[in-house]
Formats: C-alpha cells, sequence, structure tokens
C-alpha cells in the first residue's frame, strides 16, 4: 500500500441547486471547469487579495466537496456563510471523512471517492474515505511530506501565511489555481493587478540541505544580504521563500553557514520565464 493519511486535510460538503454560481464569485478558479471526473485546484483570497485557504473541489452526487486544512474548517465555513445570503446552498461540516495522498496510480479501494491532484506538479493521487474503512499499512507521513517539499509544493498555511501570502510568489498561477479569463472573484483585482505590473519579487522554491532542518534555520543568506526564509521542512527538505533576484548571483546561498542546493521545478514557469 502506498497510501498516506492527511490527518492535517478535511472536508466540506456544499449542497443545494446555486452551490456552483455562490462559489463562482468567491474563488480563483473557474468552477466550470469542475466535473464528476475532473477535480479543482484554487484559493479563497482576502479582499486585499492575500491567501487565506487553498483548496480542492471534488464532486460527487451533486454534492460539491471542498478540502482544506482540518484546523482551519471552521474559519472557511465561517467566511463562506458570510457570502451566503438568499443563495439555496447548504454548508456542512464533514467530520467523519479522512483525506488520503499518495504518488502511485493505486486505487485504494472500490467504493472510496478517488481523483488525480489537478496541480501540475503533482503527480499524485488523492482519496475520501470514513475513518473506519481507512487502508491499513500507509506509508509514513514524513515520506510523502518529503516527496511535496522536493517537488515544491506549499502546503497551506505551514507555508502560506493567511491574511498575508500572496498568490503569485506563492505559486498559486503556476500550479493552476488561477483562471484569469473567469469573471470576478474576491481579491480578483489586486491578483490581476500584481500580475500584469509583474510586481512578484520572492517565490517558494525547494531546498536541500547538507544537514537535517529544524527551527533554527529560519534565514538563508548570500553574503552578507538576507535573500530568503525557510518555511516548511523535513529531514534535509525544505521550502523556501526566495527574493528572485538572489538566483542571478553566482555567490552561494547559506543556511547556519552551510551552502544550501535550490531547484527550480519545471512546472514553476513563472520563474523560468521571469530570469
Amino acid at each position: 500500500m502506498t497510501w498516506t493519511l492527511m490527518p492535517h486535510r478535511g472536508l466540506l460538503s456544499l449542497k443545494g441547486p446555486d452551490r456552483k454560481t455562490f462559489l463562482q464569485g468567491l474563488i480563483t478558479n473557474d468552477i466550470s471547469k469542475l466535473s464528476s471526473t475532473l477535480s479543482l485546484y484554487t484559493a479563497f483570497l482576502s479582499p486585499q487579495g492575500k491567501f487565506l485557504h487553498d483548496l480542492f473541489i471534488t464532486e460527487k452526487d451533486d454534492i460539491l466537496y471542498l478540502e482544506g486544512e482540518r484546523e482551519r474548517l471552521p474559519d472557511l465555513l465561517k467566511r463562506l456563510t458570510l457570502f451566503k445570503l438568499r443563495a439555496d446552498v447548504t454548508l456542512s461540516l464533514e467530520e467523519n471523512l479522512q483525506v488520503l495522498a499518495s504518488f502511485s496510480q493505486e486505487d485504494p479501494a472500490s467504493g472510496f471517492m478517488f481523483f488525480s491532484d489537478p496541480r501540475p506538479a503533482s503527480l499524485q493521487n488523492r482519496a475520501y474515505c470514513d475513518a473506519e474503512n481507512i487502508p491499513k499499512n500507509l506509508d509514513s507521513f514524513e515520506l510523502y511530506n518529503q516527496k511535496r517539499l522536493q517537488l515544491g509544493l506549499p502546503e497551506g498555511s505551514w507555508d502560506m501565511t493567511p491574511d498575508k501570502a500572496i498568490p503569485l510568489e506563492c505559486g498559486l498561477d503556476d500550479l493552476g489555481a488561477i483562471d484569469w479569463k473567469k469573471g470576478c472573484y474576491m481579491g480578483q483585482e489586486l491578483t490581476a493587478r500584481t500580475k500584469h505590473r509583474g510586481l512578484i519579487r520572492k517565490r517558494f522554491l525547494p531546498c536541500k540541505a547538507p544537514f537535517l532542518l529544524s527551527n533554527q534555520h529560519e534565514t538563508l543568506l548570500q553574503g552578507d544580504k538576507k535573500v530568503g526564509t525557510l518555511l516548511s521542512f523535513s529531514g534535509p527538505y525544505g521550502l523556501v521563500r526566495l527574493r528572485l533576484e538572489a538566483l542571478e548571483n553566482k555567490t552561494p546561498i547559506m543556511l547556519d553557514n552551510q551552502p544550501v542546493t535550490l531547484t527550480i521545478p519545471e512546472w514553476m514557469k513563472g520563474i523560468q520565464q521571469s530570469l
């Protein structure tokens, strides 16, 4: 078995005839792309265009399932409820449903909700099941997390600080979470302005250190200049927020007085175009 339990992820359900039109004005992606066979990766932003939640959306039996960070789902539910007004929708926390992820193509079991992760970088699959049906012999979360970090995939608020992180710095555009042709959504004006003015000076990048990372290893230096900050990590692998100008300088980038290796995954088109 190659599946990993994602205990920090959970689900909301959204029912009712207005479920898609209700979400369309709130999320960064186009809900019309969603179908019973195609999931959606998207984000919910503040009115100022800052990150609040990243979400996977799937549809089954006329119900939309929104996967987000389990501990922060009450916040998402509260925010969505504020915009409900007269929309004919019902929002519920699905507290018994568990999230599984895998970098293999193996279907965990018949009857599970199973879909491919729509992000171009991930090469992974996800599944939802009741708590009593969690498969045995799961892979460790550490192995999954290290693979995730090597791919440079941000993991919710572990990497993207709510109400502060800028979606384009986090790579959400390159990950297919933003549709630039859809109509308005919350935070759309400032997000579009940031893109068209080319205001992105920092990006998230995967890194590997010659030692095991810890909370003590926070600041990346190039010479005596601070050029980045370590975000989440596992073993020697981490995700950093880096000034793009540092990539143009051949001086080694140091963490705790030791050089680290930074990579630009193929999916990060925005970085490749800016260099």
